[in-house]
This record gives structure tokens, sequence and C-alpha cells, in this order.
């Protein structure tokens, strides 16, 4: 399921993945693309020659969450409970003037169809 989430989000036309330890970030911001081999996900952003793999066997959980008044994001832990990638979705907070409703229902959305798969944790909205 959390690959398949994650494919999910990569094909949204905007997403932002951040990729955070405690000695760098990484942010990739724009249309994605995803693509599967046998032991990572890769995600590419269109006409860039930007991307990242994620291992499969990396991912062991997710947290979708998303408040009124921030973006609603889905966050990736490892089997050891640190975080590994976490996919905000732009303009899904209600409190801002960009905010687009059409999105935030999408999220809202893809939180229902993972809301019962036992590696994702759907977070109470703020």
């Amino acid at each position: 399921m959390l690959i398949e989430l994650l494919e999910a989000l990569a094909g949204w036309d905007e997403i932002r993945f951040v990729v955070r330890n405690e000695s760098a970030i990484a942010e990739l911001c724009g249309k994605p693309a995803a693509r599967r081999t046998e032991e990572y996900l890769t995600i590419e952003l269109s006409g860039s020659p930007d991307h990242l793999h994620v291992r499969h066997s990396a991912l062991a959980r997710a947290e979708v969450a998303g408040g009124a008044e921030r973006n609603c994001f889905v966050r990736f832990f490892d089997p050891a409970g640190a975080p590994v990638l976490t996919c905000y979705v732009p303009r899904t907070n209600r409190a801002k003037s960009d905010f687009d409703p059409a999105r935030r229902a999408a999220f809202e959305a893809l939180k229902a169809r993972c809301a019962d798969a036992p590696s994702v944790t759907v977070a109470a909205e703020e």
C-alpha cells in the first residue's frame, strides 16, 4: 500500500517532496512522474534532471495529515520509525489565499482510500 500511495502522490500536478535528516534538507518541487523498479520507486520532475530514488524496503508506514491551517501531507517512515520522505500537497491550506477546494477534496479522497491500510495512520484534522 505504501508504494501505491507514493505513486498516487507522484501522479498529482504539483507536489513538494522533502527529504530531511540531521545534516541536510533536499526538496523537489514540480510536476512529478513515478517509475517503479524491483528495488526503487524513482520520482522524476517533468522537464528536469531532478529526481529521487526511494527504496521500497525503506518504507514501513505512512502518516496522512492536514489541518485547516496547513497544507496536507503524507510522511513516510522507515522500519525504525525515522522519517524517510514527506510529500506536501500545495494549495490545500484552507487559510491561504491560493487554497484550491478541488485539490483538498482530492486529497481527502486519497486519505479515505488508504484509511483502512494497517501501515497508514490517518491523523485527525487539527
